[in-house]
C-alpha cells in the first residue's frame, strides 16, 4: 500500500535501470504470456487478443488505448511496456 508520501520517503535511495524493463510484443503475444504482465487477468488478456485479430493488430499506443478493452488509467499503466511494431 504504497502512497505517493511513502514513495517520496524511499525516492532518492531507489533507482530503476529502464533497460532491465521487459517489454511485450503486443501484437504477436499469446493471452497467456499476456496474462502473466501484473496488470493483466487472463480474461483481459484474451480480450486484447481477440480485439487485435479483429483489427489486424494495433498500430500505436493511441488505436490501443482507443479500443476500449481498458481505461485510461490502465493504459497509462501498461503502455510503457507494450511494442507495437509487427
Amino acid at each position: 500500500k504504497m502512497t505517493p508520501e511513502k514513495i517520496d520517503v524511499f525516492a532518492d535511495q531507489v533507482k530503476i535501470d529502464h533497460s532491465e524493463i521487459k517489454r511485450i510484443r503486443i501484437n504477436s503475444i499469446s493471452a497467456h504470456e499476456l496474462s502473466l504482465h501484473p496488470y493483466v487477468s487472463f480474461g483481459l488478456a484474451s480480450k486484447i487478443v481477440l480485439k487485435r485479430e479483429e483489427l489486424g493488430g494495433f498500430d500505436s499506443k493511441a488505436h490501443f488505448c482507443e479500443s476500449e478493452l481498458i481505461d485510461l488509467e490502465l493504459c497509462r499503466k501498461l503502455v510503457p511496456y507494450l511494442i507495437f511494431a509487427p
